[in-house]
């Protein structure tokens, strides 16, 4: 699957080198703070201590940045971030954006004013623009009427938009002059008027697909064998594995595992745009050199169904046969292949003591008695 996210570095988790101090948005790679807000934009990654303003828990990874979004009612001071994208807009195309903002706990001001704003040029090619000049752009996405004051978490910022194409940059911030800010003021004393932490950037076609967790199919298998999880490893794709036993602990996409014994595996993944979605796959692990068993039918008597259970997927054409007494076929059965788990409908027939004969095309897997009840 191609990229779908158009950020480059969305959860500014690459680096140049790690920050010694503030004024440093550049060190991540190809991040910048554009000319004009009269200041820089701040880096911050776990590995690094310069967290004076007080370290939040990134939403992914290591890293965010920062901004004064606003400094106070009679001072006119704004900071943005801004970057270029994988690659241009198209015209007519609708458009997804997405960012996360956290309040520093130091606050003075909380506001509810959040713009991205996509250009055909960066805002740092002409050296005379300055607050004026933003404060008269119209960005894309405005938010006004939510204001942000959640100091523990991430809040969501996301609208969309039709493009006019050849748009390729993003600067994202605060696009309105003072008289339009919408603030409260929620620590009277601080020093720290207005700063906003970001992460999780993300632009993308409205109708981009997106794919979900998948573990995959409850598997069996002999003990002493390995088996890779999951289903899928794509592009711009987080994954996340852990057990039930705690013996894993990956953030491959497709880790190969070897339970001694039958082990539950939770799998958490983030999408493109950092939607979380989960799911869960149970390996049963049998002694195959004590039982000889390729397989497990049951329940043996059975009454009106049977359930076959293969320790490896199913990957030829296989059947399940039914014999009365006398060695006369009464019914078959093709069995699906990409599975390792099937329930069959058994026919209505008299009760007894019948043979069942399961097989591939190369050799009979099993062959046995089954008895078959009456309600």
């Amino acid at each position: 699957m191609v990229s779908q996210n158009l950020v480059p570095n969305p959860s500014f988790e690459l680096y140049s080198q790690l920050p010694t101090g503030g004024f440093s948005l550049d060190l991540a790679i190809p991040w910048f703070a554009p000319l004009g807000g009269g200041g820089s934009s701040d880096y911050y990654h776990k590995y690094a201590t310069i967290a004076t303003t007080g370290w939040e828990e990134p939403r992914t990874g290591l890293a965010y940045v920062g901004t004064v979004s606003f400094h106070h009612p009679g001072h006119k001071y704004r900071e943005y971030i801004e970057v270029k994208l994988t690659k241009p807009l198209i015209n007519n195309t609708k458009y997804c954006v997405i960012f996360y903002v956290s309040l520093i706990d130091l606050a003075k001001y909380a506001i509810g004013n959040f713009s991205a704003y996509f250009s055909n040029d960066s805002l740092n090619r002409n050296s005379s623009f300055n607050l004026d000049s933003i404060f008269a752009l119209t960005p894309q996405i405005h938010i006004t009427n939510y204001i942000v004051s959640d100091t523990a978490g991430w809040t969501k910022i996301s609208g969309e938009f039709i493009a006019k194409g050849g748009e390729q940059f993003i600067t994202i911030g605060n696009f309105d002059k003072n008289s339009d800010v919408n603030y409260i003021i929620l620590n009277p004393t601080s020093v720290y008027s207005c700063y906003y932490l970001y992460d999780d950037i993300s632009v993308y076609p409205c109708d981009a697909p997106v794919n979900y967790a998948d573990a995959g199919n409850d598997i069996i298998i002999c003990k002493g064998e390995s088996v890779t999880l999951g289903t899928h490893d794509f592009e711009q794709y987080l994954y996340w594995w852990s057990s039930s036993d705690s013996s894993l602990n990956s953030t491959q996409a497709k880790p190969t595992v070897k339970p001694n014994t039958t082990t539950a595996y939770y799998l958490k993944v983030k999408d493109f745009k950092f939607d979380e979605s989960y799911d869960t796959v149970t390996v049963r692990v049998i002694d195959c050199k004590n039982t000889g068993a390729e397989l497990i039918l049951y329940p043996n008597p059975a009454y009106d169904e049977i359930t076959i259970e293969f320790n490896r997927i199913v990957r030829e054409e296989t059947t399940f046969e039914l014999f009365d007494i006398l060695g006369r076929k009464i019914a078959s059965y093709k069995i699906l292949t990409n599975i390792n788990k099937t329930t069959i409908i058994l026919p209505e027939i008299a009760a007894g003591v019948y043979t069942y004969r399961i097989q591939d095309n190369e050799k009979v897997i099993m062959e046995d008695k089954l008895v078959i009840l009456n309600y």
